[in-house]
């Protein structure tokens, strides 16, 4: 799909790592550099980053991918749902992948695997090693009303479970190209 939304979360709290892990170094620049280098090398319709103040602050001289719609979240404790719906507002394609910015192992190919699995009608992501679901997580703008009404730091896990049958998941062919950063040792 070549009219498909890259939404980048990026307004989340780091409670888990006590500070913004976002900018962090890994690998030699920030941990979100990562995810908008990748997001660049992909044709989307468009990108929108939903930040907060304090993350966007932290993040001073950090190149956003080219021509990011830069949307604050001036109230991020609402959790990654606020997030989520901030996002979906902004968004103008038949779907939406949303990415967070933790997760800079992540390949073109594991999102080009994704794109070429999406639809209007249809729930994309891919499978951690122990079958769980795992982010980035692709939902067809069929479902845009449905994101636009969550709440809490669910995000759309709750309209995955309530249509598995529009769900469509697949193993990576390396599961660690999916790991997520959540502590300082995950950034060593």
């Amino acid at each position: 799909m070549k009219n498909a939304s890259a939404i980048i979360l990026a307004a989340g709290e780091s409670k888990r790592m006590g500070r913004n892990k976002l900018s962090l170094p890994y690998k030699g620049i920030p941990l979100i550099q990562h995810t908008f280098q990748l997001v660049d090398k992909i044709d989307f319709l468009e990108c929108i980053v939903v930040i907060s103040p304090k993350n966007a602050e932290d993040l001073i001289g950090v190149s956003f991918p080219k021509e990011a719609k830069i949307i604050y979240n001036f109230n991020p404790e609402l959790g990654q749902s606020h997030s989520v719906v901030l996002g979906t507002k902004e968004a103008k394609g038949g779907g939406y992948l949303f990415f967070t910015g933790d997760q800079p192992l992540l390949t073109v190919e594991i999102i080009e695997d994704m794109l070429a699995n999406v639809s209007t009608n249809k729930i994309v992501f891919p499978l951690k090693e122990d079958n769980q679901p795992s982010n980035p997580t692709f939902f067809g703008k069929d479902f845009r009303e449905e994101l636009l009404a969550i709440q809490g730091e669910v995000g759309g896990r709750q309209i995955r479970e309530k249509y598995p049958e529009a769900c469509h998941s697949f193993a990576p062919k390396d599961f660690g190209e999916l790991k997520d950063m959540d502590t300082m040792r995950d950034l060593e």
